[in-house]
């Protein structure tokens, strides 16, 4: 595993792949490039934490939630 963020990982969290994480937390399923952008380029200055898992990003609720708090808020700041 190669972490790509600075933040540890959850303990109570499971590493699943992006669009997956990104259903639980929000109910709906993005397509493979939306989940793609939001790990490698971000949206609004943040990116999306995720965890290299055979060479695919995965990442977990937690996260997930966390990226759209982040850029939710940005979107307000504007």
């Amino acid at each position: 595993m190669v972490l790509r963020s600075d933040s540890e990982l959850p303990e109570d969290e499971h590493l699943v792949p992006v669009p997956v994480a990104v259903e639980r937390a929000t109910g709906w399923r993005p397509t493979p490039s939306t989940a793609w952008r939001w790990a490698k380029k971000g949206a609004r200055g943040h990116r999306l934490k995720t965890v290299d898992l055979g060479g695919r990003p995965a990442s977990c609720v937690r996260w997930v939630n966390e990226f759209i708090q982040n850029t939710t808020e940005a979107r307000d700041r504007c």
